[in-house]
């Protein structure tokens, strides 16, 4: 995954984080982008690719930029309109994800910056 990272020249890209959702199946409520731009798109296809021929298999669902507010939530009825955030992304980074009886654990393994 490191030898991938360090090949990508990506741009640097403004995300929009304008809408709040959940997914039942994890019970996940989630911050994410409605709409996902084009440099951001492209390094998810560099690095999906790149990692194919090290045997990596994409999951079959679209590519949904998001930050993970809560785990193990109940789903509301409705979620409200939130006013735009606005993150200007400058790097990308490769992060482990650990969850344990405590919760979520994350370590950034390596961070590549993006042009």
């Amino acid at each position: 995954m490191q030898q991938v990272a360090n090949s990508i020249q990506g741009k640097r890209f403004n995300l929009s984080l304008d809408i709040i959702s959940y997914w039942p199946r994890p019970r996940v409520l989630w911050l994410g982008a409605s709409e996902t731009p084009l440099a951001l798109q492209d390094l998810v296809t560099l690095m999906t690719t790149g990692l194919q021929d090290c045997g990596y298999r994409p999951e079959p669902r679209p590519f949904q930029a998001h930050l993970t507010l809560m785990r193990k939530a109940n789903q509301a009825k409705t979620h409200p309109t939130i006013t735009p955030i606005v993150w200007t992304v400058e790097d990308f980074c490769l992060v482990r994800s650990t969850l344990d009886r405590s919760g979520a654990r994350y370590e950034v393994i390596g961070r590549w910056p993006l042009n």
